[in-house]
């Protein structure tokens, strides 16, 4: 069996795989946002003025945790919208059932007066490419602006019409 080869390219060495001749990478390397969307359970509006910036730094504190990063989160009582780095290793799904598992535990003990507080099963995410973070970004960072001219449910349908996903309204609402 032939050993891999190296060659400088950029000052670095690289090595080549001799059956391909293609040049190995060290490292997996990426650049992957997602813009995440997810409701409060029924909708109901329960984040309110005084709850939201907590619950979204502890949002942020569990995404840092698992290795993503969120770089804004912002929303209404009903909803939130996130848009997050994640690292190459990790699995959208369970991230997102961390961070609205634990801050769903963590409003009942630091909020209990808020116990019916909880997420929707489930999420919308959308791949942001970094042409249009700057966008997506102020998109989030408007939110209650936004809201005052468009539902969420309004919203929701635009996002999934535009990035052409698929949904049966039966189960998006329940």
């Amino acid at each position: 069996m032939q050993k891999p080869t190296a060659s400088a390219v950029g000052g670095r060495t690289l090595a080549t795989e001799p059956w391909t001749g293609r040049y190995s990478m060290p490292h997996s390397l990426a650049d992957l946002l997602i813009h995440v969307v997810f409701s409060t359970k029924g909708r109901a509006p329960l984040v309110g003025s005084e709850l939201k910036p907590k619950l979204y730094a502890y949002m942020v504190g569990i995404a840092k945790q698992h290795g993503c990063k969120i770089h804004i989160v912002n929303g209404t009582k009903d909803h939130v919208h996130m848009l997050l780095a994640v690292r190459t290793t990790a699995c959208l799904a369970d991230l997102m059932r961390f961070v609205k598992g634990s801050s769903s535990r963590w409003v009942h003990q630091e909020f209990p007066a808020n116990g019916s507080f909880g997420w929707q099963r489930g999420f919308a995410a959308f791949s942001v490419s970094r042409s249009r973070f700057r966008d997506v970004y102020h998109y989030i960072e408007c939110q209650e602006e936004h809201h005052k001219k468009v539902s969420f449910k309004e919203e929701l349908v635009a996002l999934l019409k535009r990035h052409q996903i698929e949904y049966d309204e039966r189960y998006v609402w329940s």
